[in-house]
């Protein structure tokens, strides 16, 4: 997910100082964001492949596990995706079930 949402970030910084530590860092992890920006639509068909299985683990509960919410769905799945939103992305609409179960469980 990351690094779907990596070079998406610093649009989100008001301030410039913040900004600039962000992309320091990020580039200093992971090379230079306009190349993990032109990679964007490989990261894409990866996390979408993701989406599908939690997709399918839908179909049989309204949470992942279960019919309640459990702690690997609000801390590790929900954490992971909803760097999604705080990057500007959203999840894509033809994911019908998981878009749904995730702001079931934001409002946890």
């Amino acid at each position: 997910m990351w690094r779907f949402v990596v070079s998406d970030f610093p649009k989100t910084f008001e301030d410039d100082h913040e900004r600039w530590m962000f992309e320091e860092i990020q580039e200093i992890k992971r090379g230079p964001l306009e190349l993990m920006h032109v990679r964007k639509p490989a990261f894409k068909e990866d996390i979408e492949a993701h989406f599908q299985i939690l997709e399918c683990m839908l179909s049989d509960h309204k949470f992942l596990l279960t019919e309640t919410p459990s702690p690997p769905s609000r801390t590790s799945t929900f954490g992971a995706i909803c760097s999604l939103r705080y990057s500007g992305n959203e999840i894509p609409q033809e994911f019908k079930r998981l878009r749904p179960w995730y702001h079931s469980i934001e409002g946890i």
